[in-house]
């Protein structure tokens, strides 16, 4: 059959003539992988870094690491070249799905394999739930350093932490298994960077239904984070500022001395990762020629939807002073007896 462009110039773009873009998205999902896996480990053999506020963060880095071994699952199969010959193909069959211009938009005829088919459903549920997991875990954060320095409430912060277990494993759980019970999840040429998503509800031909299915999935929580995160961190940093530390009990002082700065850039880094994919939807809600989103989007979408753990470990491994010493002393121990039998043999 003869492929026909028309409105798929985006998706040829991404799927024909830029492969290195998957190459791109697919080195930020290993950078941020290896970041989870550092600030995982760092929770775990440092006893004296395992504080209420980095057992959140031990949870936040988890799920992390599980969106970036999904997306990189999703890449590395290459759903889209799996679809491609389906989509804008001319054959002649009666069942193609035209638009209104008459222009072959799939070819029915076109079966793509069960087990590929399944897999992508099976990446899509997996990538859902630790999205929204890591989203809910980084609202988290902010919330308990908000009660526990604010509120000097240590109770407070350390019940709000426990209902963070039910909400932020038990929400994202209930999500997924909705949209897979209602068959949302698969295949979405202009959903992702290559990985399998949310199917596109995007077009004014859908009804509000879909549209209240997409908001409500994934869209509200990403915006009540932005809102929710930025007042908090900023009371919070007030509060710090114009308050006494000596006023602080033993153990909201210490996280006082060691969190200023760098609670005003989990909103920042927050809102530069999370950002392009919500004006991409903002787009699709808009327009109606996906054509229209543009290509760099799709590319600062997929690497900021996959780059959360790897700015973590730079906030919170590289520019934390004693974590970062005690990964230095540990690279020292193991590399040391190499260097003595290299001075001996020399």
């Amino acid at each position: 059959g003869r492929i026909m462009w028309g409105a798929s110039d985006n998706w040829k773009w991404k799927v024909v003539e830029r492969p290195y873009v998957l190459a791109i998205v697919g080195v930020s999902c290993v950078l941020s992988a290896v970041g989870s896996l550092f600030i995982i480990f760092s929770y775990l053999c440092f006893k004296n870094f395992r504080t209420k506020s980095r057992e959140i963060l031990l949870h936040i880095s988890l799920m992390d690491l599980g969106v970036s071994v999904a997306n990189l699952t999703g890449i590395a199969v290459n759903y889209d070249e799996k679809w491609f010959k389906c989509y804008y193909v001319m054959d002649g069959s009666p069942t193609d799905t035209t638009s209104a211009n008459g222009e072959i938009l799939y070819n029915n005829s076109c079966v793509v394999d069960k087990v590929i088919r399944d897999s992508c459903v099976a990446q899509a549920a997996f990538a859902y739930f630790f999205t929204i997991g890591s989203v809910l875990w980084t609202l988290a954060l902010p919330v308990y350093l908000y009660f526990l320095i604010v509120h000097h409430g240590t109770k407070k912060a350390r019940y709000m932490l426990w209902s963070s277990y039910f909400m932020c494993y038990g929400l994202p759980l209930y999500v997924t298994v909705w949209m897979l019970a209602d068959s949302r999840l698969g295949y979405n040429r202009f959903g992702s960077s290559g990985w399998c998503t949310l199917i596109d509800v995007y077009k004014h031909d859908h009804n509000n239904t879909d549209v209240f299915i997409a908001i409500m999935s994934y869209d509200l929580w990403i915006f009540l984070t932005f809102f929710v995160t930025a007042v908090l961190v900023v009371s919070t940093y007030l509060h710090m500022r114009y308050c006494e530390h000596h006023y602080f009990a033993a153990e909201v002082a210490s996280t006082v001395q060691t969190v200023e700065y760098k609670l005003m850039a989990i909103p920042v880094a927050f809102f530069l990762l999370r950002v392009w994919t919500e004006v991409n939807f903002i787009i699709h809600m808009q327009q109606d020629a996906v054509s229209s989103v543009p290509i760099a989007l799709d590319i600062l979408g997929g690497i900021g939807d996959s780059s959360q753990g790897f700015v973590n470990a730079i906030l919170y491994v590289l520019l934390t002073k004693n974590v970062r010493k005690q990964y230095i002393n540990i690279s020292k121990r193991t590399f040391k007896p190499f260097t003595i039998q290299s001075h001996v043999t020399c």
